[in-house]
């Protein structure tokens, strides 16, 4: 990887939680989200899942990142008006500390906060 393949702009981001009023909650992205992160990122799969008598899409990405250590699974990926959670620990390439890779999931056109 080189910095001129960060071609792409994305936010990461910690969702905020707030109540679903059932007793659960729900996730939602900050307010005023801006992408602010050079990017690699590639379309790996794409598929279409039964849910709920509903065909949903599922568009697998690899976003690469400069390394940032404290980037783990719980952050979520905004990039080109959707809205990715990122599915499994993010890889330090090569263990270098220069390449972060997160895979990256995008449920229902990215629409995981419910439109």
């Amino acid at each position: 990887m080189m910095a001129s393949q960060l071609t792409e702009w994305v936010a990461l981001f910690l969702p905020e939680l707030i109540s679903d009023g059932q007793g659960g909650s729900r996730e939602v992205p900050p307010a005023n989200l801006e992408p602010d992160t050079p990017a690699s990122v590639r379309m790996m799969a794409g598929s279409e899942t039964a849910s709920q008598e509903q065909t949903a899409q599922r568009v697998r990405y690899l976003v690469t990142i400069r390394y940032e250590p404290s980037i783990t699974a719980a952050y979520r990926v905004f990039w080109q008006n959707r809205y990715l959670e990122i599915d499994g620990p993010p890889a330090n390439v090569g263990y270098a500390d220069k390449w972060l890779e997160m895979q990256c999931v995008q449920r229902e056109a990215g629409e995981i906060y419910g439109g």
